[in-house]
């Protein structure tokens, strides 16, 4: 998949950080505890990451860099395609926002 800004795809070998932060950031009360995640991109402009959850689908978590009594907020979709209406709202926000 192509993202758009301000979605970027991760890079490689910035993917594991974004795993184990993930992994910080939920308890075994969450319903991603326990599932494989993998960081697919990350909005620019904040702490937004797309995770592929195994079992579950594509999640979008809102990183809070801090462990916490509460679940990282989130988004779970089925598919890439479910994800790809949000992506392009999030284009239109974003490029809309900067434009001179």
């Amino acid at each position: 998949m192509q993202f758009l800004e301000p979605w970027m795809a991760v890079p490689v070998a910035q993917r594991a950080a974004l795993e184990r932060q993930l992994a910080a950031e939920i308890s075994a009360k969450d319903e991603l505890w326990g599932h494989r995640a993998t960081a697919i991109a990350r909005r620019q402009d904040n702490d937004d990451v797309l995770y592929e959850i195994d079992g579950i689908g594509f999640v979008v978590v809102h990183l809070t860099w801090t462990k916490s009594a509460f679940h990282p907020r989130r988004t779970i979709y089925t598919s890439l395609r479910a994800f790809e209406p949000v992506m392009q709202q999030d284009h239109r926000d974003f490029t809309d926002t900067f434009e001179w």
